[in-house]
């Protein structure tokens, strides 16, 4: 399907829309068709990606906004952010330690298990959102929010543009951003998901 679109010839906004609606579609099935959603969301970003690298469209405006970045998990909800998360290989190993934390049968508190379950996710945010890391997500951000925007989606335009300013500045904390912690914890989630044999890790690979 991919490779029709791209010999159909259309404007690059028609492509987007084209993809989009096939996301959305998508989407709508169930789990069987993971490896479909995640085709065409990399086709969406790549789309985006490949216009910005010829010039064909100017970067989206990237502002900060506090308010708007408070908000920026939202993002994850929808059809294109459906393989945003954490590499799950890269967080496989705390993923398993969540599950232990989660099942053992030490007689401790739900606070202290929860306690344990976030001290391991503000680990894996500390060590995977670092300086070069965050620019990177703040420049597909910023795609992103071009993206939204030239297919009529203002909101989660102004949601993407948002999030990249705030994980762009030189002294962000990824630790109070809403977004990258949203990744962090799906990414866990998926290798929790991966461990159990319910997902192929080649599925859900984040390497190119």
């Amino acid at each position: 399907m991919i490779r029709l679109i791209e010999r159909r010839g259309q404007s690059p906004r028609q492509d987007l829309r084209l993809l989009g609606g096939l996301l959305d579609d998508a989407t709508e099935r169930s789990h069987r068709a993971l490896g479909e959603r995640r085709r065409l969301a990399w086709a969406l970003g790549s789309l985006g990606a490949n216009m910005l690298v010829a010039g064909r469209h100017p970067q989206a405006a990237v502002y900060y906004d506090a308010a708007l970045a408070a908000r920026s998990a939202e993002l994850l909800g929808l059809p294109e952010m459906a393989g945003w998360f954490l590499d799950p290989e890269t967080v496989q190993s705390d993923a398993l330690e969540v599950q232990e934390a989660r099942e053992s049968r030490l007689v401790v508190s739900d606070q202290i298990k929860a306690e344990r379950q976030e001290a391991i996710l503000a680990r894996v945010i500390e060590r995977e959102f670092t300086p070069d890391a965050r620019r990177r997500w703040a420049r597909r951000l910023a795609e992103m929010a071009w993206i939204f925007d030239a297919t009529g989606r203002p909101d989660p335009a102004a949601l993407a543009a948002a999030a990249a300013a705030a994980l762009g500045e030189g002294e962000a904390d990824p630790l109070r951003h809403p977004l990258a912690r949203a990744l962090a914890l799906r990414g866990l989630e998926v290798a929790g998901e991966v461990a159990a044999g319910r997902l192929r890790a080649a599925d859900v690979s984040r390497k190119p």
